[in-house]
């Protein structure tokens, strides 16, 4: 079945990263289509390698998930989900539910009228270097009903891929230029990074690894033999490495040396704290071209952005009012190391940086019945790291690494996806700010009832934490039986059955006050014909499909909902709308003009009208030859700006803004990768204030 889209007016951030069992996937969660009747054509669902026609996967490339290029194979996920609510089509309880072929493994059982989704791995060996044989994959849904059935098909095989082009390139810019690039293949991993001018290459077999980190220096430039880090713009410093590489040695050379001088690093350990705030204006953008001269989205300051072109989840606001402590050490000249602070050491309202400590507050992401509490955490697997990088206390300038663990819980209430402090339990929210916390009780947490404060304009407190929902076990989420074990919503009268759908993983590496981005690659080796199978597809071969992250294909190209101006002197330029229809915006698009929301077309690629707003059938608002497609899936380009803080003084808050692109990898839940895109990219400027401590 193919689902349509069903209109909302959730609005989110970025990964991070949802589903509901029995409500809407996208309009362009692509599943395989059967010839049933309409009424039932909702029962079961079928997609592989995130298609929903026949195609061929190329070794190597996106749809090929063992992440392995020449390895005379393709792995290619199938994915199946019964009772997805289309249109003209309700969701009915199952008699059965089966994928073949039984090699698979694919297993579904059928749980009334919930929505339940499978996924299993089809690995198709290429035959001496040629295609390998056409696999049909075929499931079957029957319902109670009388002749109530839907059966879906499609068929897929493994062809060699030719060249390494099948491997995406992510490119990351720090603070002061430099830029890293690294291109994943099967036997080596390399990593350059740029400075004013001078070059370090580093490069290890697939046993070992190495990182590079340089900035530019305007004095004395020492090295180590493996690893290299230098910061401050008045000196350098070098630090131990941070991984082994047992084959391959680095070399680092760094120029625009103008004085020579031998620093000892201080020992005193100071500390700062880092407090969230709310942000204004814009810190970034994603653009049409590689080179960043055409904007399609305003990345907002304070705001998360994630997922492919096709996401449906809105930029959700990063929550105000956490304050979390670092240490500072071995600070050479004004530029000093950060490190985690441990846990039980910091005051109360205080959080710690150590692993497992809490990175902020519980990010609520309301989409409509998608709705999800997303909880950070320093630290992911498999080897969890603290926290680490500089921060100049002369100029303000970071560039941080927040390696964190996204655990994400799925409550489907967009208007309070994340517990609360709140007045009393199902009463209002208890608003507060750092300078007058709120007082309340904990609403929908695990410890509801119990005492919390509140530093946040909608009650949001680390003192009331996410659903205690794990892997296998569902918790009721608010109402009379909330956080008890439950099979669905019926099981939580007044409340939802929240579902844990995985930790992810995110690399905030650089979080920086300088410039982070990602570049896309073109992804376009499934691509068949014109718009077949993706509309970034412009024939055999060829197309506009950029993607950006390991595992992120033709399904996922692009970046982010983005929303276009429809008409006016500002059309085919980015504005804000976070509903499902269009709506005005008159700082971006003028007076009585339509910003078009991104879930649905809504720019020209080609024709008399290309780069243009546009609506309603594809050829007759873009002219010949031009198509009306969602400006997401044009993306090619991300980029985050950070602000530095300036000159930093013991007990005075200081601004900063820091901004990171990053990837965003799938969740376990298909249901949730079809809505959200993913795998895919994220971006986001956290704003705040920094304040050294006494």
């Amino acid at each position: 079945m193919r689902p349509t889209r069903h209109s909302s007016s959730g609005a989110i951030v970025a990964v991070l990263i949802l589903a509901l069992a029995g409500l809407v996937l996208g309009a362009f969660a692509t599943y395989a289509k059967g010839p049933n009747d309409p009424a039932t054509e909702c029962l079961i669902s079928l997609s592989a390698g995130g298609s929903d026609v026949d195609f061929d996967c190329q070794d190597g490339a996106a749809c090929d998930a063992d992440g392995q290029t020449g390895n005379g194979s393709c792995e290619i996920d199938v994915e199946a989900c019964t009772n997805v609510v289309t249109s003209g089509c309700t969701p009915q309880e199952l008699k059965s539910a089966k994928v073949t072929p039984k090699k698979l493994g694919l297993t579904l059982t059928p749980n009334g009228t919930s929505s339940v989704c499978g996924t299993a791995p089809l690995v198709l060996k290429l035959k001496k270097g040629k295609a390998s044989k056409r696999q049909t994959i075929v499931a079957t849904g029957k319902g109670m009903a009388k002749g109530a059935k839907d059966v879906d098909k499609l068929k897929v095989r493994c062809v060699a891929c030719p060249t390494a082009s099948c491997v995406p390139v992510v490119t990351t810019t720090t603070g002061g230029g430099s830029t890293s690039t690294t291109a994943a293949t099967t036997s080596t991993v390399q990593t350059t990074t740029t400075v004013a001018g001078s070059t370090s290459s580093t490069s290890s077999s697939t046993s070992s690894s190495t990182s590079s980190s340089t900035s530019i220096p305007t004095t004395t430039s020492t090295s180590n033999p493996s690893t290299t880090s230098t910061s401050s713009p008045s000196t350098t410093s070098t630090s131990s490495p941070s991984t082994t590489s047992t084959s391959t040695p680095t070399t680092t050379s760094t120029s625009i040396a103008t004085v020579t001088s031998t620093t000892t690093p201080t020992t005193t350990t100071l500390a700062f704290d880092f407090l969230s705030t709310q942000g204004a204006g814009d810190c970034g953008h994603t653009y049409r071209d590689g080179a960043g001269t055409v904007p399609l989205k305003n990345l907002g300051c304070g705001n998360l952005s994630l997922g492919g072109g096709l996401s449906q989840v809105p930029d959700n606001t990063t929550p105000s009012g956490a304050t979390n402590r670092f240490t500072l050490s071995g600070c050479v000249g004004s530029t000093c190391n950060i490190g985690p602070t441990a846990s039980g050491s910091t005051p109360a309202g205080v959080d710690c940086t150590d692993v497992g400590c809490p990175f902020g507050l519980p990010l609520p992401i309301s989409n409509a019945g998608l709705s999800v509490c997303v909880t950070n955490t320093f630290g992911h697997a498999p080897t969890p790291v603290a926290p680490s990088g500089t921060l100049d206390l002369s100029t303000g300038s970071a560039s941080w690494d927040f390696e964190l663990n996204s655990a994400t819980v799925l409550t489907g209430n967009p208007s309070q996806p994340c517990p609360i402090c709140a007045a009393s339990v199902g009463g209002a929210a208890c608003p507060g700010s750092p300078a007058s916390p709120c007082a309340g009780v904990c609403d929908g947490s695990p410890n509801q009832g119990a005492s919390c404060t509140s530093k946040n304009p909608n009650g949001l407190s680390s003192d009331c934490p996410s659903p205690a929902a794990v892997t296998g076990t569902q918790r009721c989420y608010r109402g009379g039986n909330n956080g008890n074990v439950c099979a669905g919503g019926s099981d939580c009268p007044g409340g939802l059955c929240a579902q844990f759908i995985g930790d992810i993983a995110i690399s905030l590496n650089p979080l920086t006050t300088g410039t982070s981005s990602l570049t896309g690659t073109f992804a376009t080796s499934g691509c068949t014909a014109l718009h077949t199978p993706y509309q970034c597809c412009t024939g055999a071969g060829t197309g506009t499909c950029s993607v950006f992250c390991p595992g992120q294909g033709g399904t996922q190209a692009g970046a982010f909902d983005t929303a276009i101006c429809l008409n006016g002197p500002n059309t085919g330029k980015p504005c804000t709308n976070n509903t499902t229809s269009g709506a005005p915006d008159v700082a971006h698009c003028g007076v009585g003009n339509t910003c078009r929301p991104g879930n649905l077309p809504n720019y020209c690629v080609g024709g008399t009208a290309d780069g243009q707003g546009c609506s309603g059938a594809l050829n007759a608002a873009c002219g010949t030859g031009g198509f009306c497609q969602r400006a997401g899936v044009q993306v090619q380009f991300i980029r985050e700006d950070g602000v530095s803080a300036g000159a930093l003084s013991a007990g005075v808050p200081a601004p900063i803004s820091l901004g990171s692109s990053f990837c965003v990898a799938a969740t376990t839940n298909p249901t949730v990768n079809a809505n959200a895109n993913l795998p895919g990219p994220g971006a986001t400027a956290i704003v705040g204030t920094v304040t050294l401590l006494p």
